[in-house]
């Protein structure tokens, strides 16, 4: 049987497959990794598979010493994995669902409120050097690129002849419609959150712009 490190670490392989299994996996890890933000990949990974309702999560210590607050009675904690030297080892961190306040203190949990949306915009493009125009530009030239490819693609009759050299060529130039498919993609998708910051309105965006890429490939 094996030992509780070798579980966690068990538990981190399988985790790190299952997050991106499908895109529901990929989705309810995302939303779990977005309340652990400081906290490594690896971290939040474990943090998902064991309790993925935690919302604020720290050291016993922490929550004792720093934040006044006591760990209920029969909490289990959430094993992570250490590296100390080259010799790895377990340390347990506890949801705020698991703590309470002898003085009856409620713990607020950070939010970002709609109308604070374009100063969060500001500070991350500040933060990872993001330009409106850049991307702007990055999808115009991955459309240009796509487009292309894609003709290339379609006139594949043209340029290669028999049937192994059909099936070459067809072959990677689907690989390259990928390639440059994704070069407009990113970009594109990055700049959605900066048209409005209203849910509806960057839905009914992302239809019309998935509506009229099918229509023109």
């Amino acid at each position: 049987m094996p030992n509780k490190l070798q579980a966690i670490t068990e538990l981190l392989i399988f985790s790190t497959k299952q997050s991106t299994a499908t895109v529901e996996d990929w989705k309810s890890f995302l939303t779990s990794s977005a309340w652990h933000y400081k906290y490594p990949y690896t971290d939040r990974l474990l943090i998902h598979a064991q309790r993925p309702d935690a919302t604020a999560c720290a050291e016993f210590e922490v929550w004792n010493e720093r934040l006044n607050r006591r760990i209920s009675r029969g909490s289990k904690g959430i094993a992570l994995l250490t590296t100390s030297g080259s010799k790895t080892q377990l340390r347990h961190v506890f949801d705020v669902s698991d703590t309470y306040s002898r003085q009856n203190v409620p713990f607020r949990l950070w939010e970002a409120k709609p109308e604070n949306a374009p100063a969060i915009c500001e500070a991350l493009s500040d933060s990872y050097d993001f330009s409106f125009n850049d991307s702007v530009e990055a999808a115009v030239f991955g459309a240009a690129a796509n487009a292309v490819v894609l003709s290339f693609l379609f006139n594949a009759s043209r340029f290669a002849t028999g049937a192994t050299a059909l099936y070459v060529y067809v072959a990677v130039f689907y690989v390259l419609w990928g390639m440059t498919n994704t070069l407009a993609d990113i970009p594109y998708w990055s700049m959605v959150p900066s048209f409005t910051s209203d849910e509806k309105e960057r839905n009914l965006i992302s239809t019309i712009a998935r509506t009229f890429s099918g229509l023109g490939q």
